[in-house]
């Protein structure tokens, strides 16, 4: 679940079973702003963001995956502009020798207070931000020794908190080599969260 009033409307979005999202107006709590959608996502949903400025979330999943849903009414495609909407693969690796990757899920995700850019967290124990807009990658973080399993910006997006522990996409065998759950705050530069690109 995620809160936000700053499109002047409380809004609560919820990612709920099904693969469905629910975005509700707090002063209209019997009405839905979007109710049972169905997200671009096909497996389990993990967690779901607000963007900055509240017209849209991001959601991501199990499979290795982030989609970024517009609010009905904010998908506006002008003259050459493209939609809003999109998914994108994230957290998966390909161990030496094998063909094909290991997915694993993206626990967390984080907006910047400032530059709405959207850090995901995974199970592979890294954090890696994106620019939305542009749909590229702006920087991975070092990767921790487990998984990464929340993750949070300060108000000002100067510091990350970053909480680490096992989460058992590995399944039992994984917990017994597995460091102790730690919570980490690092300081952030700026370019480790802006955009590149100019708008």
């Amino acid at each position: 679940m995620d809160y936000n009033d700053s499109s002047g409307q409380p809004l609560l979005a919820a990612a709920c079973a099904g693969q469905h999202l629910a975005v509700y107006d707090l002063r209209k709590p019997d009405t839905a702003v979007m109710s049972s959608q169905l997200s671009s996502l096909k497996h389990m949903l993990r967690c779901v963001r607000f963007w900055k400025d509240g017209t849209g979330v991001a959601v991501s999943s199990i499979e290795g995956r982030v989609a970024l849903e517009p609010l009905p009414g904010h998908d506006t495609v002008a003259d050459g502009a493209r939609s809003q909407r999109f998914s994108f693969k994230c957290h998966r690796k390909r161990p030496a020798g094998a063909t094909v990757d290991v997915v694993y899920p993206v626990n967390s995700l984080a907006v910047h207070p400032v530059h709405d850019t959207v850090a995901t967290a995974g199970g592979d124990g890294s954090v890696v931000v994106w620019d939305r807009q542009a749909r590229k990658k702006v920087h991975s973080f070092a990767p921790y020794a487990t998984s990464v399993s929340a993750t949070a910006f300060s108000r000002t997006g100067s510091k990350l908190a970053v909480a680490v522990s096992y989460d058992h996409s590995m399944g039992a065998d994984g917990t017994g080599a597995v460091p102790p759950d730690a919570l980490f705050v690092r300081n952030v530069l700026p370019q480790e969260v802006q955009s590149k690109t100019k708008r």
